[in-house]
């Protein structure tokens, strides 16, 4: 399986068409996501890594960049 940041990248890729990412990139303000794609990134990071984000862990004003989404799915697996 691939590394969960490789993994990160590729959906954020898919989604936005967005390339050369890094983990310090900042989701709204560096790579343009809107709130429907930030949803549709998280539907797809539980898919891919058969998770379930618990409610309470998805707070907008402490997931503001690649790196966060990382460390959640870290934390959630």
């Amino acid at each position: 399986m691939k590394n969960i940041f490789e993994t990160v990248c590729g959906i954020i890729n898919e989604v936005a068409g967005m390339e050369n990412i890094e983990s310090r990139d900042m989701l709204k303000e560096d790579l343009g996501l809107d709130s429907l794609s930030l949803v549709e990134i998280c539907v797809r990071l539980e898919d891919e890594f058969s998770i379930q984000f618990d409610s309470d862990n998805l707070n907008p004003n402490e997931i503001l960049c690649v790196g966060d989404l990382v460390r959640l799915i870290g934390k959630t697996l």
